[in-house]
């Protein structure tokens, strides 16, 4: 299933869930803000989000600086 992530086509499994797609990208959970379509989605929502063909994702990583 393609899905776009940061800008670049991306091959997922089918039926994978925010929260699959973070831990296959090997993401710390506690810094990663996800953009799903336009939409800031809510960590706790992540394991109950499934992706679906053609979504437009930006996963955000905080980074701490001075």
């Amino acid at each position: 299933m393609l899905v776009t992530i940061n800008g670049k086509e991306s091959d997922i499994l089918p039926d994978s869930t925010i929260q699959d797609l973070i831990r296959a990208k090997n993401l710390p959970e506690n810094i990663v803000i996800v953009d799903l379509n336009g939409s800031i989605i809510n960590p706790e929502d992540w394991s109950n989000t499934y992706l679906r063909p053609d979504d437009d994702l930006e996963l955000i990583q905080i980074i701490a600086g001075g």
